[in-house]
Formats: C-alpha cells, structure tokens, sequence
C-alpha cells in the first residue's frame, strides 16, 4: 500500500425536515434563523467510496447518496486523509463495538451528527460542523420548557412519518 496515498473525506448533509424547520423558526424560537436548532439534520462521512452513518442499528455504510434520503442537501469537503481504508475499518468496528453501538443512539445528545463529527476529527484532525448540529436543540429564553416540548412535538408530528421515525439507521 502506498504509505503517501491521500484520499478525500467528504460530509454529506440531509435536511430532514425538508425545508419546514427553516419557515418555521420564527414562530418556534421567536428569530430568524436557519431553523438548525430544530431541523434535524442527518449527516454522514464520505471517504473510501463508501457513505459511512450511524443510527439505531449502530454504524452502516452505503454507498454515497445511497441511503433512502436520496441525494445530500449539501456535501461538504473536509479536506484530505492518509488514514487507509484498513486503518479506517478498524477504527469503525472499534467504535462500534463501544461508543457507536445501536443500543446508545440517543436522538439529541448522541446520534449521526455527533459520529460525523467524531469520524471527521480522526480522518482529518479538524471537526466536521459546528456544535449547533451536535447539540440538543434548545428554545428561545422567553419561552418555557413546557412550550418548547410541546412546539417541538407539534414540529415533528406534522412531518411525514418516515422523517420522524427513529427505527432505521437512515432516519437518525
């Protein structure tokens, strides 16, 4: 194997929300924003031609764009790796077998944006997003936890079914 190879690493972002979080920010967080706080945003790390996640089954991969989202909203390049392939599948089944297993997928707290992230800091060095995707969302300070729960339930029941079941890796 050729020690100085360099292979390009790549995240791939999904709005799941379809749009709808960006509109409705401003009636659920009182701002403007990108609604990120309350889209749901699955991402994924591309490199050695494959589209690796994580989900409630654990680690999958896929082939890039492969999953049943179709296409990425947006790729974005993380730069280069001279992590190998064999080094790298190493790395994910070590991660799978403790962090990254099916059973600790956690929708807000530890889910595919915290492994995108995770994965990117070891392939590249540099994290792949910013904390607001690897964070829980929160609401706006004059609102109270009540009226977040139940705008964030009311958010979420009125997206289709598949965008908001957590029980394939592909819906995470």
């Amino acid at each position: 194997m050729d020690q100085s190879a360099v292979y390009p690493v790549k995240l791939y972002v999904y709005d799941m929300s379809k749009g709808m979080a960006r509109q409705l920010s401003p009636i659920m967080l009182g701002k403007y924003g990108d609604g990120m706080a309350l889209s749901h945003r699955h991402t994924a790390i591309v490199v050695h031609g494959d589209e690796f996640f994580y989900g409630g089954e654990g680690i999958s991969s896929c082939q890039p764009g492969g999953t049943m989202l179709g296409a990425p909203n947006t790729v974005v390049d993380l730069g280069t790796t001279e992590v190998t392939e064999e080094i790298f599948m190493d790395y994910l089944t070590s991660l799978g077998e403790s962090t990254y297993r099916g059973d600790r997928y956690r929708l807000f707290e530890h889910n595919c944006n915290t492994f995108s992230n995770e994965v990117a800091q070891f392939l590249t060095g540099q994290r792949s997003q910013p904390t607001s995707l690897t964070s829980p969302p929160r609401c706006s300070p004059r609102r109270s936890d009540r009226l977040c729960d139940r705008s964030w339930t009311r958010f979420t029941s009125s997206l289709p079914e598949e965008t908001t079941s957590t029980d394939t890796t592909d819906s995470d």
